[in-house]
């Protein structure tokens, strides 16, 4: 089954503190059963801070839908990339949740629905003052 409770973007993940960025499992709550991307303090829907409960994905998951960007990104990543909806199923539960990232692969149009992916941290394009900015991003699996 899954989620409809999902939030959390790229977009988001500048105002989040590093801390979040390294951690790839979700967190939950229980009192408005949502389920965000990535964890953070506070629930982004009712501002709770209890009551919390960490989830954690399955290393792995299925390619709902992606697309080809052929315009550079206001965050300043160059075309062409790949971005899209991944259904990465929640360890030890029936449940699974979509998440929305960029996809690694040099070749965007090698990216195709049903493949799978893992969810990992990587860099996506370099600042103003030539550091690194790290998002989470997909990677293509390689099925021997």
């Amino acid at each position: 089954m899954l989620s409809n409770r999902l939030t959390g973007f790229l977009s988001s993940r500048a105002c989040l503190p590093i801390r979040f960025l390294l951690e790839k499992n979700p967190r939950y709550t229980p009192t408005n059963a949502s389920i965000y991307f990535p964890k953070r303090d506070i629930c982004p829907v009712c501002f709770t801070n209890g009551d919390l409960v960490d989830k954690e994905i399955s290393g792995c998951g299925t390619v709902y839908t992606s697309s080809i960007v052929q315009i550079p990104s206001p965050s300043g990543i160059r075309p062409p990339y790949a971005c899209g909806y991944v259904d990465m199923a929640l360890e030890n539960e029936d449940e699974s949740i979509r998440l929305y990232a960029l996809f690694t692969d040099p070749d965007p149009v090698k990216i195709a629905c049903g493949q799978t992916v893992e969810l990992v941290i990587d860099e996506v394009r370099r600042d103003d003052h030539a550091r690194a900015v790290m998002a989470h991003v997909f990677r293509p699996v390689d099925k021997d």
